[in-house]
């Protein structure tokens, strides 16, 4: 080791492995899916181009938790006649969030939704889905 010291090529050696390691941990932050916001506030194009389109058929496509949600929703719904007569279906909305298709209809927001007793079946599913 000629005329350094070993205590320094030992420094040497923790820094360079500690670069390393911060350079690696740096590379796979800014690869993760989502970690940055797109500076429109729109989601990024990967997003739009991967949100869910209506399967043959009419029905739409949403994540597990919102299809377990809107079984739980059909269950509520086949148990008054009045709301089992109306078609209901849960998707995704193009920016990403929540859009209840009610007779043909799209709503965003469950307090639009055109009957109280449907609003508060929705309600009474989304709870009976948090409470399992």
């Amino acid at each position: 080791m000629g005329d350094i010291p070993q205590v320094i090529w030992i420094i040497g050696g923790v820094a360079i492995v500690m670069l390393v390691a911060l350079i690696v941990a740096y590379a796979l932050g800014t690869r993760r899916v989502g970690s940055r916001s797109h500076p429109s506030g729109s989601p990024p194009d990967w997003v739009r181009a991967t949100t869910p389109r209506p399967r043959p058929g009419g029905e739409e496509i949403a994540s597990d938790v919102v299809e377990q949600v809107e079984d739980i929703l059909h269950q509520i719904l086949n148990d008054d006649p009045e709301l089992a007569r109306m078609n209901v279906d849960f998707g995704t909305a193009p920016d990403g969030g929540l859009a209840i298709w009610v007779d043909g209809e799209r709503y965003v927001d469950v307090n639009a939704l055109p009957d109280e007793r449907l609003r508060q079946a929705v309600q009474r599913a989304i709870k009976s889905w948090n409470e399992r």
